[in-house]
């Protein structure tokens, strides 16, 4: 464990530019990598198995810096759903290049920037879409989502001590599916 702390780190996580020209530390994260006791969770990210305290979400958020997690992976960390998402969905710029890691498993979509930068918010360090914008691209994808996942999140959604209908009718509007909202919450009330 004196080992680790002998490496400059943030909570748990290296990033590989504070070893630039500390060869003796380049050195040691590998010696740390092979023993097991340090992770790479992409090129230049490095976690401290046994420091790190961030969660499954703030991970993706610091692997995949410029994606915004979205539609199932967002409505897992609202608590609207049960099911656990086999992959996390991250929107990205339809131009925006960005390199894949083995795990954890994504998948990307590609929206406009407009799109992205829409109801894109920060919480506990963790880059999403809002409440209101990730039921909204629940029942915007629906034809190529679950059935009984619409259901379950708009349901959930309902429960909701927070629930916004304005803002949900609002972001709605700003998609361009306000009328498929209205009556899908109009069947449910």
């Amino acid at each position: 464990m004196k080992l680790i702390k002998d490496l400059k780190h943030d909570k748990g996580y290296i990033h590989s530019n504070t070893l630039r020209g500390n060869r003796a530390a380049f050195i040691l994260l590998q010696e740390l990598i092979k023993k097991g006791e340090v992770e790479k969770l992409r090129t230049g990210l490095y976690k401290i198995s046994a420091i790190a305290k961030k969660n499954y979400y703030q991970e993706i958020t610091l692997i995949y810096p410029k994606a915004t997690i979205c539609l199932n992976s967002a409505a897992a960390y609202y608590n609207l759903t049960d099911q656990i998402p086999a992959e996390m969905h991250l929107a990205i710029g339809q131009k925006t290049k960005m390199k894949i890691v083995d795990y954890p498993p994504v998948k990307l979509h590609y929206w406009t920037d407009k799109m992205i930068n829409q109801h894109q918010i920060i919480v506990n360090e963790v880059k999403l879409f809002s409440l209101e914008r990730t039921v909204c691209d629940i029942i915007r994808k629906h034809r190529k989502t679950d059935i009984e996942l619409v259901k379950e999140v708009t349901s959930n959604y309902l429960k909701l001590p927070t629930k916004d209908f304005d803002l949900l009718l609002r972001t709605a509007n700003e998609i361009g599916i306000k009328e498929k909202v209205k009556s899908i919450f109009e069947l449910l009330v």
